[in-house]
């Protein structure tokens, strides 16, 4: 939703940074779970927003 929305990344861009171009985090991340977390975004202090 939000990459078909520039509007709302616009948005997200000026509230906390949200970077859709920089969703790599680099590494594998998992709950203890075992499921696996998809980083979708970045911020400016290097953080990944995870699903």
């Amino acid at each position: 939703m939000i990459r078909q929305d520039q509007r709302l990344a616009e948005l997200l861009w000026r509230v906390c940074e949200f970077d859709l171009t920089r969703g790599d985090h680099g590494e594998r991340v998992q709950l203890s779970s075992g499921l696996s977390l998809k980083g979708v975004a970045g911020d400016i202090t290097g953080g990944t927003f995870f699903l």
